[in-house]
Formats: structure tokens, sequence, C-alpha cells
């Protein structure tokens, strides 16, 4: 369960997919599809551990603009299989669904179905799941101001957050980049202004509820600051 000194929102980049299905001597798509399966193991286990909240970098808008066409399908072939066999679990975990970045250019029936599957999902609270998909910090900031403008309101640092894809959710308080890069890859830039990082060594198919309570344990001997 939390503790006052867990974190509520946690943001997790997974990176090295296909660095793993490389080792295996596998195609990329063997390394996503693992990949997939790994995001429902940790949502269970951040439920578990009473995290409230958990953000999932899925896809990038760097990944959909510069991915092969063919990588890119099979992708939205796993985005599609992921989401109809796993609602039914996710209902059973209580958890709400929320999507960020612009699903806009996606083919009409994968936007269809994340609709749908929010739409379902909606009541629930035990855990919300933010999935980004064609996300990025930047292009989520500019959307952010289009919508604040077409308001009329007068954009502060207070009142921004009611205009990201995560509006109404408290800013991360860890973000976890696994694969061994240290770099964040425009991932939450304005919510992970303060947030602790953690980079890990393990390649995301591999990472489980032992690195998972490793990286908390971490977590709570860090001093919070936040700027001060």
């Amino acid at each position: 369960m939390a503790t006052d000194n867990s974190p509520k929102h946690i943001g997790f980049i997974m990176d090295g997919n296909r660095r793993w299905a490389r080792v295996k001597g596998k195609n990329a798509f063997f390394g996503h599809k693992a990949g997939t399966e790994n995001v429902e193991k940790i949502i269970e286990e951040a439920a578990k551990k009473g995290i409230k909240y958990a953000t999932f970098f899925v896809l990038s808008t760097e990944n959909w603009k510069k991915r092969s066409k063919i990588e890119l399908a099979g992708l939205i072939k796993l985005l599609k299989f992921f989401i109809k066999s796993k609602r039914e679990r996710l209902q059973k975990e209580k958890a709400r669904l929320n999507i960020l970045g612009d699903i806009s250019v996606f083919p009409v029936d994968l936007q269809k179905l994340l609709r749908e599957t929010t739409e379902l999902l909606k009541n629930n609270s035990r855990i919300i799941v933010n999935v980004a998909l064609n996300y990025g910090g930047r292009d989520e900031i500019i959307r952010a101001i289009e919508k604040a403008l077409k308001t009329g309101e007068k954009i502060t640092e207070k009142n921004f957050g009611d205009f990201l894809d995560t509006a109404g959710q408290p800013d991360s308080d860890l973000i976890i980049r696994t694969g061994a890069r240290n770099r964040t890859s425009n991932f939450l830039i304005w919510q992970a202004a303060y947030s602790e990082i953690y980079f890990s060594n393990t390649l995301w198919p591999d990472f489980d509820s032992k690195e998972f309570d490793k990286i908390l344990e971490w977590y709570k001997d860090q001093r919070r600051t936040m700027g001060g």
C-alpha cells in the first residue's frame, strides 16, 4: 500500500523493447509484444502498491514520424489487441483509462476503440492508467496553449495544468526510464518539473516487481525540496 513517502503518480518511459528482441534474435514486433504484455503486469503491481496514477509512454510523436510503416502497422495492431483483450482485466482491476497525445492520426477504428474503452472504464478509481500515444511533451504544451486561448482565460502557472492531457491529475512524482538510456525524451515536460528520475539498466520486457520495489525504496530516500 502507498504511504506518505510513496509516489502518487509514476511515469514509465518503456525503453528497450527492440534491443531485448534483438538479443533474442527476433524482430522488433516480438519485442513490442513482450513490452505490451509487461504493461499489464506493471499496472497490476502499481495498483497493489497503492499507486494512484501510472503513465506509460507507448508511442512518441517522434516514433510516429520516424519509424518504418511496417513497424508502426505492427504497433497499431498490438494496440488494438491490447485494448480489446485487456478491457475486462482493467475493469476487474478497477482501472480507469486516459489517453494522452494526439490520436487523430490513427486509423478510425482504433480511435473508436480507444474512446469506447475510456468510456467503459470512466467510473473506476483504484488506479488511473494514462497511455501516451503519438505523445510529445512539447506538442502537449502547444495544444494546451491553443485550448487555453480559445477560452479567453489568462494563462497562469496555476491554471495551465487544466489544459494539459493530464488535467485533474497531480504532477508526476517519479519518472522511471528503463533500457539504460539517461534522457527523458520529451515526456511529461510540464508535469515532471520536480519529479525524481530513475534510470534503470533493465530493458522494459524484463522490468519486474523486484526492480520496481528497488526503485520505490530508492524514492523513499530522496529529499524532495520541490525547488526550495
